[in-house]
């Protein structure tokens, strides 16, 4: 009897130790399962730093594993191994964390007056509630003859009570380097420019290729005059071109013919914003024209996973059944917005209503067959 029990006591000491180490096991396992994933990446040229102008570059992450970290700091190296912070004497980087959509590179004046700045949370106990984030860094260049780089950073963040980290390599850095003879670079801008360049992954290779915006003729001028066109002006003939992630080009298309072959108009560099609206696989994305204080005219794009850019057609339901209307006529200024998705294949945007002296909610759903995106009957009312 006593052995009896002797034995049901030691398999029960037994079964707990191997609960014990199996939970030690399986708590290290989640513990260490997880990693921060950077899938987009922005750069300027040194240009685009003269005269110390601060600008905001923005970054998409995703965290894929399990839990939700907190941020605790983020590090970032320049390339001699030295730290870059907020006030340092050559380059000021400062971090911050945000859930918004990716702005690609914005200056401070525009980074403001679009409501990005109020919308950036110091990186300091930053808990993620969602696993896609953005990292965005202001930066001054204050030393013009500068010639490093930021090469990595580091995210120091805490999961379950235990600290981690995690470097992640920043290659490309936040300059682009020209070529020698910057003089002759600035001119040829009047037949030249770059006025978005932005690195995603087209194909779910988990490699990012580049769609850019080239103006490949035309003029740049300055207007001195208060209104929507103050400052610099690109007006010409622009080209969306796609690069490989090797840097070859694969495509290209060029934009005017999809308004009407007429000149085009652009003011400061901007980000172009992309996201799957028609659950095809593909990713789509606006690019517009200004048109009044009221709003812009844009015109939407598919890009595939072989690089090749296509208009999306956008069609109106009538009484008098559909009828072809490929602009979709928004309340805002910028060059590329983001729409709303209520549900998968459905959009909304606001316009603003001259004849009612209000904004409106407008909505398209995407259909398969046309393959198109179908606007719908009746405007609402915003919240409506």
């Amino acid at each position: 009897m006593k052995n009896t029990k002797k034995i049901f006591i030691t398999k029960i000491v037994v079964f707990l130790i191997i609960i014990a180490v199996s939970g030690i096991f399986l708590f290290r396992y989640f513990l260490n399962d997880g990693e921060f994933k950077k899938w987009s990446h922005a750069t300027m040229t040194r240009s685009g730093f003269e005269d110390q102008k601060v600008l905001y570059l923005s970054y998409n992450f995703t965290w894929e594993g399990t839990g939700q970290p907190t941020i605790k700091n983020i590090m970032i190296f320049k390339n001699d191994g030295t730290m870059a912070e907020e006030n340092d004497p050559e380059i000021s980087i400062t971090p911050y964390l945000a859930y918004q959509s990716s702005i690609g590179v914005l200056n401070e004046d525009n980074a403001i007056r679009e409501g990005y700045v109020e919308k950036l949370h110091p990186v300091s106990n930053f808990h993620l509630k969602e696993d896609d984030f953005v990292l965005i860094l202001k930066v001054q260049l204050k030393d013009p003859h500068y010639a490093g780089d930021i090469a990595s950073i580091k995210i120091v963040y805490e999961k379950w009570g235990v600290e981690k980290h995690q470097s992640i390599d920043f290659v490309e850095g936040v300059i682009t380097d020209e070529t020698d003879g910057d003089e002759e670079l600035k001119t040829e801008r009047e037949t030249e420019s770059i006025l978005s360049r932005n690195f995603i992954d087209i194909n779910g290779d988990q490699k990012e290729e580049i769609v850019q915006l080239v103006m490949s003729e035309g003029e740049y001028f300055e207007e001195k005059d208060p209104g929507a066109f103050q400052g610099g002006n690109w007006k010409g003939i622009f080209v969306l071109e796609v690069f490989d992630h090797q840097g070859n080009k694969i495509s290209e298309y060029l934009l005017n013919k999809s308004f009407g072959n007429e000149m085009l108009l652009f003011r400061d560099p901007f980000p172009i914003y992309f996201q799957d609206y028609n659950q095809d696989g593909n990713l789509e994305f606006l690019i517009g024209q200004y048109v009044s204080s009221n709003g812009s005219s844009y015109k939407m794009f598919s890009v595939n996973e072989k690089g090749k850019v296509s208009p999306v057609g956008i069609w109106e339901k009538t009484s008098n059944g559909f009828q072809g209307n490929p602009y979709l006529y928004i309340s805002s200024s910028k060059p590329s917005v983001e729409l709303k998705q209520p549900e998968p294949g459905n959009i909304t945007w606001q316009f603003y209503d001259q004849t009612k002296g209000e904004y409106m909610t407008r909505t398209a759903v995407w259909n398969e067959k046309k393959k198109a995106f179908i606007r719908q009957l009746k405007d609402k009312k915003p919240g409506n």
